[in-house]
């Protein structure tokens, strides 16, 4: 069971508990009981809101695009584990049978209007810009936004799973305003009030590896509040 506690620069805080056996196991506190994660100290924590300015930009930014909206029955839907990074950094999908159909026709438009579109220079993007690219290991097309910029390739995440790839000029297309109809499909998570042990802040492999093993996993997952 996930619980949502609100947005805050796009990452929704959720508790995450793993109820596949007969006792419901919060996954927090088994970091926390492993060592490799704590409770950071009290504090009180204002969302940050984000405005866009369609006009006044190049390019369209992830501000633009609309995150689904989990619609839950009696405050419970369904979520699939698309990419688990770290406690601090994972993704969820919507587990809706219409979802992969979604992403499959979506797909299909992409790879239409990429082959004949022009590549985008690097020069041309900033980081948090929408732009399209051409996933290394199907060499399908997706809705990406861009991390990182370097001398002859970006390092983009995919809308659609939450997954990172390294991709050169020649797979980089500018991002249409007709594919911003399909609100993108993974909604960025981190584990709610938990902060890494290790002096520098950074996860541990053993962290990661806890979380990692819930990676492709359907989940229950529970909003709380009008903020989730």
């Amino acid at each position: 069971c996930v619980r949502l506690y609100g947005e805050e620069a796009g990452v929704l805080d959720v508790d995450l508990y793993d109820t596949s056996g007969d006792v419901d196991v919060n996954i927090a506190e088994e970091l926390v009981s492993a060592g490799h994660g704590m409770l950071p100290p009290s504090s009180s924590q204002s969302s940050q809101v984000v405005t866009s300015d369609i006009l006044t930009r190049q390019n369209l930014t992830l501000c633009d695009l609309a995150a689904v909206q989990p619609q839950a029955a009696d405050g419970y839907f369904e979520g699939l584990v698309s990419d688990a990074e770290s406690p601090g950094c994972f993704h969820l999908q919507l587990a809706k049978s219409e979802v992969p159909k979604q992403i499959q026709d979506l797909g299909k438009s992409l790879a239409s209007y990429c082959s004949s579109a022009s590549p985008v220079k690097l020069s041309e993007l900033s980081v948090n810009d929408l732009c399209l690219a051409q996933f290394s290991a199907d060499r399908c097309w997706y809705r990406v936004v861009v991390c990182e910029i370097h001398e002859k390739s970006a390092l983009v995440r995919y809308l659609e799973f939450g997954n990172t790839d390294t991709v050169v000029e020649s797979s980089l297309r500018h991002f249409d305003k007709q594919f911003l109809s399909l609100p993108r499909q993974a909604l960025m998570c981190r584990l709610h009030n938990l902060q890494s042990s290790q002096a520098d802040g950074k996860w541990s492999a053993a962290a990661c590896k806890m979380i990692g093993k819930f990676d492709q996993s359907t989940l229950c997952v529970r909003l709380y509040g009008e903020e989730a």
